[in-house]
């Protein structure tokens, strides 16, 4: 896990107490090493709080784990669960509680091909709607229409 926030104590303490080793802990870092350590784990997640301005958003960590092909396992609603859905690279936890989510992990940790069709319909769904050389040039006419 790759994180901060103020009850990062406790989550750690979780961790302990349960002897869950399989879990590493791992202090926020510049882009490229997080890049890094997604890219080296087999499952990635997103969560955002449940309040109506997170429906409208779409987290850049969503998009990070597309482009280094991880599956996801998504707690989110609104936008970000639309895109997960409409890219079909993950599973999002329709009912948001913490039986779902450990269900969704537990069935890609046990399906490597799972993961591995999921991780690669992100990263084309990416290569498709997020490449800054092809949005750039959408952009650049948008402007001119407009100027």
């Amino acid at each position: 896990m790759i994180g901060y926030g103020y009850r990062i104590s406790e989550v750690e303490k979780e961790i302990s107490s349960r002897g869950l080793t399989n879990i590493k802990m791992i202090n926020a870092m510049n882009r490229r090493v997080t890049l890094h350590e997604v890219s080296t784990s087999h499952i990635a997640y997103v969560s955002l709080v449940e309040k109506e301005v997170f429906n409208k958003v779409l987290p850049g960590k969503i998009i990070d784990y597309m482009c280094v092909g991880k599956p996801i396992v998504g707690d989110v609603d609104g936008r970000a669960k639309k895109m997960l859905s409409e890219a079909k690279c993950g599973l999002v936890a329709e009912s948001r509680n913490v039986d779902e989510i450990c269900q969704h992990i537990l069935t890609m940790a046990a399906d490597p091909a799972l993961r591995e069709e999921l991780g690669e319909n992100g990263h084309r769904y990416a290569k498709q709607h997020f490449q800054w050389s092809k949005n750039i040039k959408g952009l650049i006419n948008v402007m001119e229409a407009s100027g």
